[in-house]
C-alpha cells in the first residue's frame, strides 16, 4: 500500500513539475512579448519627440536669425545717421 502511495505521489510530483515548467515557459514568453511591445511603443514615442525637438530647433534658429537681423537694422538705423552727422560737423 505504501509503495503504491509513494508511486502515486512521485507521479503527481512529476506531473506538477512538468506542468509548472510548461506554465513558466509560456509565462516567460508572454512577458517577453509584452515587454517587446512596450519597448516598441516607447521607442516610437521617443522618435516622435526627437522629430518634434528637431523641428523646434529649426524654428528657434530662424527666430534667432530674424532677431539678429532686426537688431542689426536698428543699430544701423541709429548709428549711420549719427556717423554722418559727426562727419558733417
Amino acid at each position: 500500500m505504501r509503495a503504491e502511495i509513494k508511486t502515486e505521489i512521485a507521479a503527481s510530483e512529476a506531473r506538477i513539475r512538468a506542468e509548472l515548467k510548461t506554465e513558466i515557459a509560456s509565462s516567460e514568453t508572454r512577458m517577453k512579448e509584452y515587454v517587446d511591445t512596450k519597448f516598441k511603443v516607447t521607442n516610437a514615442k521617443i522618435e516622435a519627440l526627437a522629430t518634434r525637438i528637431n523641428d523646434l530647433v529649426g524654428y528657434l534658429n530662424a527666430t534667432n536669425m530674424l532677431f539678429g537681423g532686426m537688431v542689426a537694422l536698428i543699430v544701423g538705423g541709429i548709428s549711420i545717421p549719427q556717423i554722418i552727422i559727426a562727419f558733417n560737423s
